[in-house]
């Protein structure tokens, strides 16, 4: 396994390397702002454990982001790399648990960790700070079904135990995991030889209902906040009729065909033609095929009807509630497909595993997933910079780079004007309503204005004027714009 592991994880630090962003902002920002911030959100280790953020409780990440906001800071760089290493490490899980479902077979495996490495739905998890708690999450529903293949295995109920655990731990890492309450429970009611009695197992299936019910009441009735919170700490306004659409959306960005906005897929396939068709076909048509083989190959050997049965509701009562809720939003981020991706490609090295193994059509079906999968996301990485958060990341280093960097000497004497026109985005989000300037540039009279005209009309300036105009994702220096400062009031500590 560590002879595989290896390629992979090299092949993880090179993908990733190559992807641009050295500064924070958005959530990211916020997050160190308010670490700094008595009372603020992660700014106490142990308060951390109680806190909410954006009506969000979670008390399994909240600690952990303390921790690493104390130790790095404004430094971006080093929250990545550590949101790399997690990354290494689920790829690494994923690889184990496939080799395992697949009946020990090497190629499965590091097929599987080749797809999930270069899967355009994880970028969030290693480029955002936010990432982490992304990426715990998907640490924890790996050791779940880790602990549920043991289960069925070994035919022990201490790996059912170890099971709820890390279903509690991700269910207070983050809300929208509650929903795999129903797989513990199909998981428990079809374990077999583990129980002595039928009421001795509905009493172990009842344990994931009752962590739910205890993460909804500690939200609701402790600490009065709203269940169904969104992006932003705003509510969730949904209908059935919109969850279907969603789901149908992740269903076919699963096999392919990127469908929603830009600045969330990175590009949209109904604008590529034949070719965005032609790359959903190309993977769906493997996984298909793979599923049609495997079925034929059952009937011909006259498998076990409930049997099979029963390996397929395991797995929709898996992948189901996760696409479920990707979809309860309203917004579709590629990051929430990241968890349901992960199990179709699990489920895939589990059907590999039963196709006649260890012959030539296992092998030829094997790569054919292989190259399939790895088509669409190479083809679809050269768009994944269109997303918002990379906009972010370029707007971040361009004023960075020339607004601080540039300038530093000149900055304690000086009155900056950026001026982003109202833009909400980048006024509120990207910087923070200025919050950015206190982490990067600390003493700094930096302004955002509407306008040059804004700018001319202020006051309590320093010595100096500096003033930038924000052009998409760039800074102009305007400086030569701006009318003399001998007639406008100084600031008194300048004078």
């Amino acid at each position: 396994m560590l002879v595989m592991f290896v390629p992979v994880a090299l092949l993880n630090i090179v993908w990733f390397s190559s992807f641009s962003g050295q500064t924070l902002m958005g959530d990211d920002l916020d997050l160190v702002i308010q670490s700094r911030t008595p009372g603020g959100y992660a700014s106490n280790f142990f308060d951390a454990f109680t806190q909410t953020g954006s009506d969000k409780f979670r008390p399994v990440v909240t600690p952990v982001l303390s921790v690493i906001t104390d130790i790095f800071g404004s430094s971006f760089p080093s929250y990545r790399n550590l949101n790399l290493a997690v990354q290494v490490i689920n790829v690494g899980l994923v690889g184990l648990l496939a080799w395992r479902i697949s009946r020990r077979n090497w190629l499965v495996a590091f097929i599987a960790m080749t797809l999930v490495s270069v899967s355009r739905f994880n970028v969030y998890f290693v480029l955002q700070i936010y990432g982490l708690m992304e990426g715990l999450a998907v640490t924890f529903i790996l050791g779940m079904l880790m602990a549920v293949h043991a289960n069925y295995e070994r035919h022990d109920r201490r790996f059912l135990v170890i099971a709820n655990v890390c279903y509690f731990l991700v269910v207070f890492t983050h809300e929208r995991f509650i929903v795999l309450a129903p797989f513990l429970v199909v998981t428990t009611l079809q374990a077999s030889g583990t129980f002595r009695s039928l009421g001795e197992r509905i009493r172990w299936a009842t344990i994931p209902l009752g962590v739910a019910g205890f993460n909804l009441a500690v939200k609701v009735y402790v600490l009065g906040i709203d269940f169904f919170t969104g992006p932003g700490g705003q509510s969730v306004d949904f209908g059935p009729n919109q969850v279907m659409v969603f789901i149908g959306r992740a269903v076919l960005n699963l096999l392919g065909f990127n469908t929603g906005p830009a600045y969330l897929t990175g590009r949209n396939a109904h604008g590529l033609g034949f070719l965005g068709v032609g790359l959903c076909a190309f993977f769906a048509s493997a996984v298909g095929v793979l599923v049609v083989v495997l079925v034929l190959q059952w009937v011909r050997a006259g498998r076990d009807r409930q049997r099979a049965a029963r390996a397929w509701l395991l797995g929709g009562s898996l992948i189901g509630p996760l696409l479920l809720s990707a979809s309860i939003t309203f917004r579709q981020e590629f990051r929430w497909l990241y968890a349901p991706y992960i199990v179709l490609i699990i489920g895939v090295s589990w059907a590999l595993g039963r196709v006649a193994p260890r012959s030539q059509v296992q092998v030829v079906l094997a790569l054919a997933v292989l190259v399939a999968g790895l088509t669409v996301d190479v083809y679809y990485r050269r768009f994944v910079e269109n997303t918002y958060f990379f906009s972010g990341l370029r707007f971040a280093d361009n004023v960075r780079r020339d607004v601080i960097d540039r300038h530093r000497h000149e900055l304690k004497s000086s009155t900056v004007f950026l001026v982003t026109h109202g833009d909400p985005v980048v006024d509120g989000f990207f910087l923070h309503g200025g919050g950015f300037f206190d982490v990067y540039a600390p003493g700094a009279d930096v302004r955002l204005v509407m306008s040059l005209e804004a700018a001319a009309a202020a006051d309590q300036l320093r010595p100096r004027l500096l003033a930038f105009e924000v052009q998409g994702d760039f800074v102009i220096d305007v400086t030569s714009q701006l009318g003399p400062i001998e007639d406008r009031p100084v600031a008194a500590e300048e004078r």
